[in-house]
């Protein structure tokens, strides 16, 4: 975390229309500058407090993470702070 200023960036303008050329030139998305995930984020034990919330459909803990990638598989944005039981809706 102490990295992440200088290594998790959104693009300026100039780097959003590169890459939203080399996404369409690619595969064909119009005005696209990053693809979108939602993932978790695996936990050795429960949290000490409300653990029952971090308890995944699964049967383990995690916290869930939703990451923005560019391209070239940069990551330009990133939240991580939902318990692994919240649904994805």
């Amino acid at each position: 975390m102490k990295h992440h200023e200088q290594v998790v960036k959104w693009p300026d303008k100039e780097e959003c229309q590169n890459i939203g050329g080399r996404i369409k030139k690619v595969h064909g998305f119009i005005n696209c500058i990053g693809v979108i995930v939602g993932t978790l984020f695996p936990l050795a034990f429960a949290p000490m407090v409300n653990g029952e919330d971090y308890h995944t459909r699964k049967g383990d803990y995690a916290i869930k993470g939703l990451v923005i990638c560019c391209d070239d598989v940069r990551i330009t944005w990133i939240k991580v702070e939902c318990p692994g039981s919240v649904h994805n809706n």
